[in-house]
């Protein structure tokens, strides 16, 4: 049987991929194939992926959740003591937080269900290990500088296309959606998971330099994903270092000409904690409590604003730093 193993550097530690087949592999770097280590070294978390056989449950697991999960399928999630079990009709993942494991397992066929929603809670079982958070927000770092500012917006709203905008403007993009942050001795830092881009057609129709790195190629949501490498030539893609957050902004829209100004943060805690904390049957899981102790900890610690998206568009990264300049009431 075929055994692939390979490491990858999160945030400064390792994480241990091992496989029985390149397929299961190869949908998981979607996600981490652009943070694999040239190097070996003890890993911090391991995630095992196999074929063929689905793991069970057993009489006394707790169930926590039971339906869809966005357009991934019906997904059934219980809880065994301190680990995870997730279960669909062909992928299973079973997480084990005391031995920093999660096994995940596919039927034939299915790999690249890996990718999907057992995937993404391999990886932040694998982050959360770490004592880091992920977060539903893009990362982008100011002009000539290394400090971070994280860009948040419910679905919809446009915080990939922004974020497009800013990279075309001289801003560095760690990620359009999918940061992990990092509490270090100067306060809250984030990196971005490379994960790919989902690009909207309507994202690609206001933002026409983006054409040499689309295929025409458009899904059931009238969407396609981009791999960040092929964004290097338009934009500065950064490497996925930790870097210091100097701001956090909630992004909205508006049919009048756009602005920013401070905002409350009890106010941008709860609409985060909305997006990125989810509660159970059997209340609010560890591993959740702790990413909104992390979230707690990024808003306290950061300057929060509310960034109006309106029709002038090109004044926005003008106005984003204004704000972390300190140059706005």
């Amino acid at each position: 049987m075929e055994q692939v193993i390979r490491q990858y550097v999160l945030g400064g530690r390792v994480l241990q991929i091992e496989a029985d087949n390149e397929a299961a592999v190869s949908h998981l770097e979607a996600f981490v194939g652009a943070l694999r280590s040239r190097e070996t070294g003890t890993p911090d978390f391991r995630i095992r992926v196999s074929r063929g056989l689905l793991h069970a449950g057993r009489i006394g697991d707790q169930l926590v959740y039971s339906g869809p999960v966005l357009d991934d399928g019906d997904y059934t999630l219980f809880k065994r003591e301190d680990d995870l079990l997730l279960f669909a009709s062909d992928v299973s993942l079973h997480i084990q937080p005391s031995g920093r494991v999660a096994d995940l397992a596919t039927l034939n066929g299915a790999e690249i269900r890996a990718a999907g929603t057992a995937g993404m809670l391999a990886l932040e079982a694998a982050v959360d290990s770490f004592g880091q958070a992920s977060v539903h927000a893009a990362g982008l770092t100011l002009p000539g500088t290394d400090d971070l500012v994280l860009l948040y917006a419910a679905s919809g709203t446009g915080k990939t296309t922004t974020a497009l905008n800013l990279a075309r403007a001289g801003f560095g993009l760690c990620s359009d959606d999918a940061m992990v942050l990092a509490l270090s001795e100067t306060g809250m830092s984030a990196w971005g998971i490379p994960r790919y881009l989902k690009v909207h057609a309507n994202t690609a129709r206001m933002l026409p330099w983006l054409a040499s790195s689309l295929t025409g190629q458009w899904d059931s949501e009238n969407e396609q994903e981009v791999p960040l490498h092929t964004l290097a030539t338009l934009i500065r893609i950064e490497d996925a270092r930790p870097r210091a957050v100097v701001g956090v902004f909630m992004l909205s829209r508006t049919d009048q000409p756009g602005g920013v100004a401070r905002l409350n943060k009890a106010e941008a805690l709860a609409a985060l904690a909305a997006d990125n904390v989810r509660g159970s049957r059997n209340g609010v899981l560890e591993h959740q409590a702790r990413r909104w102790t992390q979230l707690a900890r990024l808003i306290a610690g950061s300057p929060v604003f509310e960034l109006r998206i309106g029709a002038d568009q090109e004044n926005v990264p003008a106005r984003i730093l204004a704000a972390v300049s300190g140059s706005i009431d």
